[in-house]
């Protein structure tokens, strides 16, 4: 079984090198799709690409994440898929469970813990960590894509799932910095696409991650509500269960930042 790890990546010059030193081991390919990048990430992939493993291809922007993500999926010439992002990478003493996770004949789609550091492991002691889960590693040729124009989402219909017990280091703590002008850019793609389709249950959930996002770094509670307001609006439509968790964890934040004034 070979397994092709995917990136989708957009100047990450201070964070690619580092994941691909760590999944070089893992990959028997390695695809990353660059949407743009001006800091040096297109030269550092051209130069990988003398190693065999690595495949590059630039994507002309289109204002839509998931067509740049699917068209790192289409360079996927593996049984499996494993999608990463620049800021991530999976400790070495996980590689064989992974490889075993491969060879399961009932599962389709592996569920990877995701560990979010939200600051720098190398410099504090006992970071923040916030524990989420997500669709990752999937069976390429099954017709897997990804849809949103901004938080884009494995969709899947019937396929059985199953949590991997294996995790992902997110170093997300480096996207504080910048996080604020791509929110910004975030809404504009999302009110355009509000306009075409309403305020359907995904469109209302990305609404959220970007407050989500806003008040997990800034920490202002009318942030944290809003985020709150349109989960609120995405489990009126559906009901998800990870998104009543979601909404439970940024009240109990709202509640105890409330309390300290």
């Amino acid at each position: 079984m070979k397994l092709s790890v995917c990136y989708m990546v957009k100047n990450e010059i201070l964070s690619l090198p580092e994941s691909i030193m760590h999944t070089k081991d893992l990959a028997d390919e390695i695809c990353v799709v660059d949407t743009g990048s001006t800091d040096g990430t297109v030269g550092y992939l051209k130069e990988m690409q003398s190693e065999n493993t690595l495949k590059f291809a630039e994507f002309k922007w289109c204002d839509d994440f998931s067509a740049a993500r699917n068209a790192s999926l289409d360079m996927a010439t593996g049984d499996w898929i494993l999608i990463l992002d620049a800021d991530e990478w999976i400790y070495l003493d996980q590689f064989e469970t992974i490889r075993k996770l491969m060879s399961d004949p009932n599962i389709d789609i592996w569920e990877f813990s995701i560990l979010s550091f939200m600051q720098d492991p190398h410099w504090v002691k006992k970071p923040v960590v916030i524990k989420g889960f997500v669709e990752r590693m999937f069976r390429n040729g099954k017709g897997f894509k990804y849809e949103g124009i901004v938080h884009n989402k494995l969709m899947f219909n019937g396929q059985l799932s199953k949590n991997s017990k294996c995790a992902i280091n997110n170093f997300k703590f480096r996207e504080k910095r910048t996080y604020k002008e791509k929110a910004a850019a975030n809404k504009i793609l999302l009110d355009k696409k509000i306009i075409d389709q309403g305020w359907t249950f995904l469109n209302c959930v990305h609404y959220a991650d970007i407050y989500r996002g806003l008040w997990t770094w800034f920490g202002d509670v009318k942030d944290g509500n809003r985020a709150v307001h349109y989960l609120d609006m995405a489990l009126k439509i559906k009901h998800d269960r990870r998104m009543v968790e979601t909404k439970n964890s940024i009240l109990q934040g709202v509640r105890y930042a409330k309390s300290r004034y």
